[in-house]
C-alpha cells in the first residue's frame, strides 16, 4: 500500500511539473515615466529589424493625466521614421498603443 502512495505522489509532482509551462509574456511594471520609456523602447525593438537604431525624442515625450505617450526616432541607415507608443497609466500593464510612421518594414509586423 505504502508503495502506491508513494507512486501516486511521484506520479503527480511530474505531471503538475509537466502542466506548467514558461510564456513569453513577462509581467512589466510602470511605475514612472521612465518605465514607460523603456518599455516601449523593448516593444519596438522586438517588431524591428535588429540593426535599425531607435532612440528617444524627450521634446515630443510627454505624460498626461491617464497615459505615458512616448515618441521614439528610428533609422536604419537608408530611411528615418517615429514611432509613436502609449502606455495607460490606469492599466499599466504595457504598451497600449504602437504605431511606426515614415518607415518602410519589409520584414516582421508591417510593411509599407
Amino acid at each position: 500500500m505504502k508503495i502506491a502512495a508513494s507512486i501516486l505522489i511521484t506520479a503527480a509532482i511530474i505531471l503538475s511539473g509537466c502542466m506548467h509551462s514558461q510564456t513569453d509574456q513577462r509581467e512589466v511594471s510602470i511605475r514612472d515615466m521612465g518605465d514607460a520609456m523603456n518599455e516601449c523602447r523593448r516593444y519596438t525593438r522586438e517588431r524591428i529589424p535588429e540593426l535599425t537604431g531607435v532612440s528617444i525624442d524627450r521634446l515630443s515625450t510627454r505624460e498626461t493625466k491617464h497615459k505615458y505617450d512616448i515618441y521614439l526616432d528610428i533609422t536604419d541607415g537608408q530611411q528615418h521614421g517615429y514611432v509613436q507608443c502609449q502606455v495607460d497609466k490606469e492599466h499599466p500593464d504595457g504598451v497600449a498603443y504602437h504605431s511606426v510612421r515614415e518607415f518602410v518594414q519589409k520584414a516582421r509586423s508591417f510593411a509599407g
